[in-house]
């Protein structure tokens, strides 16, 4: 080996631990957000009180969450055909289909904004927010037109791998959040003052990615005003807007349940249980979130290979492995909330949020069975089944909807959790027959 270079690091024999490793190396980042934005959801929760922190979550959640929905995940569509556009060296095949999926976030972004325009008086109506939080919630609405046009900027910066700029990116917002709440908490802010800062930092954190991505296209000799001009509202891509629409769709479903939920807390109990059922949907996350963001991920390129090569056994084992250090992660965490549950929630926002403890344990016994059951998910997909994944998540999400309408007005917050879970066991039980009928059962015969 050359003088100077290191010595590559060994990898593990186990096929199964590649995927737990890499996602290993991620998790430090990912765990610093996490806990950053903890930090300043703790804070804000005992500055603003319990009604008025309601007040403050269902605002950004309404915002958020339905730039969830009506956003495209457009960014692995910029990645594949943009590799293709690389490897031929076809620098205006690259701008149009840069300038195509642009074109197609700002027309998202645009009728989402003019939707919610329409729906916020009929919304606040609902959630019961005070008359004078409407006129920031349309100001804060307007922010959904930076939230929108994300994933063709992250697609650039994928494309080029440029996976540090996107670490350094997704440290902005939580840490100018961090900064100002620390500010607000020493000063007694208040609630405008807490969306004002929301706002500054979401646009704040757009417009540097909007700027890296647009000055690694220059850098690659291709102007962003280059790419609009050579486009326009026709894919030059086969197969490219049903790859858009399919991921978008499943990726809307994957991210709907948690804003859905806040939304109808909101809804039939009020600002204050919404800002009470939020604390609790933090620290239950605690579960999800590392399968859905690391390992899920770092999973699947491992299930393509296995699936390629046409070894069930080593497929199944591979699940069976992963799935086991995935129990053994939520059994910790799970066993961590029950018993000191309690204890987490009055250091972090004090004893008015103590009726987040038994709705927190509902979800995160619900998150408990999904993190046990992640690895079949990336199977499916890794194989081309996306029938029966849209399917299950679809008949989940409609599971959890209807158990939330009919529990929420008897059961109060516990009825969430509930939802949740009866939610996790379909989710699981239509995966898992999925699996074993559309892959393994067919590879044995």
């Amino acid at each position: 080996m050359p003088a100077g270079m290191m010595h590559p690091s060994p990898r593990p024999r186990n096929p199964w631990y590649r995927p737990l490793q890499g996602a290993a190396v991620v998790l430090g980042g990912k765990g610093t957000q996490g806990i950053i934005g903890l930090i300043y959801t703790a804070l804000a929760a005992r500055t603003l009180g319990a009604e008025a922190f309601g007040v403050l979550a269902l605002i950004h959640g309404t915002v958020f969450g339905l730039s969830q929905l009506m956003r495209l995940h457009n960014w692995p569509a910029v990645v594949r055909y943009g590799a293709m556009a690389l490897h031929a060296n076809d620098t205006p095949r690259l701008a149009r289909l840069i300038g195509f999926t642009f074109r197609l976030d700002m027309a998202a972004a645009i009728g989402s904004m003019l939707l919610l325009q329409l729906l916020i008086s009929p919304l606040a109506h609902w959630f019961d927010l005070p008359d004078d939080t409407h006129t920031m919630l349309r100001i804060y609405a307007l922010s959904i037109v930076m939230m929108i046009p994300v994933p063709t900027h992250f697609g650039i910066l994928r494309l080029f791998e440029k996976f540090k700029q996107i670490g350094m990116q997704s440290m902005i917002e939580p840490m100018l959040r961090l900064t100002g709440t620390l500010y607000l908490w020493l000063n007694h802010g208040t609630l405008d003052e807490f969306l004002a800062l929301w706002l500054f930092a979401t646009v704040v954190s757009r417009l540097a990615l909007f700027h890296r991505a647009w000055r690694e296209l220059a850098r690659h000799g291709i102007r962003f005003r280059d790419c609009l001009k050579n486009s326009n509202w026709r894919s030059h891509e086969t197969g490219m807007w049903k790859f858009i629409l399919s991921g978008s769709y499943i990726s809307g479903l994957q991210t709907s349940e948690s804003n859905i939920s806040l939304m109808l807390v909101g809804g039939f109990l009020g600002p204050s249980a919404a800002g009470v059922f939020r604390i609790a949907q933090q620290l239950a996350t605690v579960l999800v979130k590392p399968t859905q963001k690391l390992l899920a991920p770092a999973i699947y390129p491992e299930f393509a290979k296995i699936i390629a090569s046409n070894d069930p056994q080593g497929l199944r084992e591979t699940m069976l492995r992963c799935a086991a250090v995935a129990v053994g992660m939520a059994l910790t965490v799970l066993t961590l909330l029950v018993f000191f549950g309690h204890d987490i929630i009055g250091l972090m926002v004090g004893p008015e949020y103590q009726g987040a403890y038994i709705p927190m344990l509902w979800l995160a016994s619900a998150g408990a069975i999904t993190v046990s059951v992640f690895p079949l998910e990336p199977a499916l997909s890794a194989s081309g089944h996306m029938r029966p994944l849209v399917i299950a998540q679809t008949t989940a999400l409609m599971v959890y909807i209807a158990g939330m309408v009919i529990l929420l007005p008897t059961h109060g917050l516990v009825a969430a959790g509930m939802a949740s879970l009866l939610s996790a066991i379909t989710l699981a039980a239509l995966l898992a027959r999925a699996v074993y009928h559309r892959i393994l059962k067919r590879a044995v015969s």
